[in-house]
């Protein structure tokens, strides 16, 4: 029974750092070095939230978009702050629902700056 009690209490406090780690990676002034840091979580749910943040650095995002989810390489493409150099190399990724959302990222893009110019 205490063995029992003991195992429901460790478990409640994984789920509740899980909890704070999640909030954590949403979280915008959330420091870039600790995004970094959760971007090699093997948690995908942690690194699907940590590639929406808006805060997430460049070069974390280019990792991300070399991730091997297919769902967190969309939230990479999401990210307005993900940089075009990222997005093109994404346009040949070997999942070809990647290839196909980097292809039209990249087209709404240009279509943005050429609306800007």
């Amino acid at each position: 029974m205490a063995t029992r009690l003991k195992e429901n209490v460790e478990d409640a406090e994984k789920g509740t750092m899980k909890m704070l780690l999640f909030r954590m990676a949403e979280e915008p002034k959330t420091p870039k070095l600790i995004l970094a840091v959760m971007s090699r979580n093997r948690d995908k749910y942690l690194r699907m939230l940590v590639a929406e943040n808006s805060h997430t650095s460049e070069p974390t995002l280019g990792k991300l978009g070399r991730d091997g989810d297919y769902d967190v390489k969309t939230r990479v493409l999401e990210n307005p702050n993900t940089p075009d150099s990222t997005v093109v190399s994404m346009v040949n990724d070997a999942d070809q629902r990647v290839s196909r959302e980097a292809e039209t990222v990249l087209g709404w893009r240009i279509m943005r700056d050429m609306l800007r110019a």
